[in-house]
């Protein structure tokens, strides 16, 4: 990933407003980062509430989350 145009959409003309961009492997990373200042996902309880999407909670799953 690019990291001073990681943000960047193809085709940005083409989507349709108003709307939410996701970026999946932001996300990852981000996760990885927290488990690393953490130590260990044991340490972590994300609070879904906050953002309510099923996907970032599937990449949290993915990385070992058990506590929600």
């Amino acid at each position: 990933m690019n990291t001073s145009d990681w943000y960047k959409v193809a085709e940005e003309d083409k989507l349709q407003t108003p709307g939410l961009l996701v970026f999946p492997e932001r996300i990852k990373k981000n996760i990885a980062s927290m488990i690393k200042i953490a130590g260990s996902t044991e340490r972590l309880w994300p609070h879904v509430k906050t953002y309510k999407m099923a996907k970032v909670i599937d990449l949290q799953m993915e990385a070992g989350y058990s506590a929600f």
